[in-house]
This record gives structure tokens, C-alpha cells and sequence, in this order.
């Protein structure tokens, strides 16, 4: 790792017209390349957040139904 600092260094020093051009592309790259990941997940959590609620619901009305054939059942005399 200290070599590769040392390194920069020394293309810093000799073309700092670059150096400053990578610099930007890197503060560039990095914050759009994390607000990318993050609607790309994002997304992904609200359709898994969708999902889960319409299955929830669904089993909501079965053990609505469930309970309403159990309050109601009548043994035969």
C-alpha cells in the first residue's frame, strides 16, 4: 500500500494536470456509482416490502375464513 502511495505521489508531482483529471473522475464516479446502488436496492426493498404485504393479506383472509367456520360449526345432536 505504501508503494501505491508513493507512486501517486510521484504522478502527482510529475503530471499534476492528470493527476487533478483522475482525481475528478474518481469524486465523480464514486457518488453517482452509490446513488445508483442505492435506487437499484431501494427499488428491490419496496418490491420485496410490496410482496410481503400482499401475501400477509392473503393469509389474513384465509385465518379470517378459518375463524369464521370454526365460531360457526355446529356439532350434529
Amino acid at each position: 500500500m505504501r508503494n501505491a502511495y508513493e507512486e501517486v505521489l510521484k504522478l502527482a508531482a510529475h503530471d499534476p494536470l492528470i493527476a487533478s483529471g483522475l482525481a475528478l473522475l474518481f469524486l465523480l464516479i464514486v457518488p453517482l456509482g452509490g446513488v445508483h446502488l442505492f435506487r437499484i436496492f431501494g427499488g428491490f426493498f419496496v418490491l420485496l416490502i410490496r410482496e410481503f404485504k400482499h401475501e400477509l393479506s392473503g393469509v389474513g383472509k384465509i385465518l379470517g375464513q378459518v375463524k369464521h367456520e370454526l365460531t360457526t360449526w355446529k356439532a350434529d345432536d
